[in-house]
């Protein structure tokens, strides 16, 4: 496994050294772990075949979606992505397929400027799973539980895309503009960092 998804390099900065806190709020999907001086937030996900993804998708497609998603919720906290690991169940015998698979990987480790740190690899019903860590911009830290009635609710953009993607896939419609929404969802990584100021509470639908 370690051949086949070497480690990018990057340097975690500010190392901390000192546990406070560690807490997950209700209705959030990441874990918040308070240091002496910032805070580290998971974020996990495990993505089934046929369930989070198509069997027939190509395995770039299927690893950088993998990690794509778990960075989703890491932007609608407004974190800065730092690192990630990735575990790998597969009953694929073709060596070919993981490296392929690790291309993918690559291209949304390189977009984001985060290294792999960890993970594993097992034969098994295919299955991938991602955990994703960040630190906030600012001090602060946008929950779901922070939402509060009369609050304005806004999007950032069209929704739907993804939905039409996988549809258009299930039916062969392999020049849809909206396969990509799918298969390589974007993490709005900056739009976060632009409103954790302002926003009381962020979710992200890059997953449905």
């Amino acid at each position: 496994s370690f051949s086949l998804f070497p480690n990018h390099e990057s340097t975690l900065l500010h190392p901390v050294s000192l546990l406070i806190e560690a807490k997950s709020e209700s209705f959030n999907d990441m874990l918040v772990i308070a240091f002496l001086t910032e805070s580290l937030t998971i974020i996990g996900y495990v993505f089934s075949v046929d369930i989070h993804f198509p069997s027939n998708a190509s395995p770039e497609d299927i690893g950088y979606r993998a990690v794509a998603v778990a960075l989703s919720d890491i932007a609608a906290m407004g974190c800065r992505p730092i690192a990630f690991s990735l575990s790998v169940s597969s009953p694929i015998t073709n060596e070919s397929w993981y490296k392929k698979l690790a291309y993918g990987v690559k291209d949304i480790a390189k977009e984001f400027q985060i290294s792999l740190i960890g993970g594993d690899l097992t034969k098994g019903p295919l299955n991938l799973n991602a955990i994703v860590f960040g630190t906030p911009y600012s001090g602060k830290i946008l929950m779901r539980n922070n939402a509060q009635t009369g609050d304005y609710i806004c999007i950032s953009s069209s929704v739907g895309r993804a939905k039409r993607g996988l549809n258009d896939w299930i039916n062969n419609k392999t020049d849809s503009e909206y396969l990509r929404d799918y298969l390589r969802p974007l993490p709005k990584i900056e739009l976060g960092k632009n409103i954790v100021n302002f926003a009381s509470a962020s979710i992200d639908t890059s997953d449905g």
